[in-house]
Parts: structure tokens; sequence; C-alpha cells
């Protein structure tokens, strides 16, 4: 994951990420 380097793939890279995060 290039977090930080792509804003918009970010969002979606990470949405299955945030979603454990937000558990």
């Amino acid at each position: 994951l290039l977090f930080g380097i792509y804003p918009a793939n970010k969002a979606a890279c990470l949405s299955p990420v945030e979603a454990v995060r937000q558990e």
C-alpha cells in the first residue's frame, strides 16, 4: 500500500483496513 503517495488509492487500499480499525 502506497498511502500518502496516492490519496485516492489510499482510501481504496485502506478501505478494509479502516473498516477493521474502526471496529
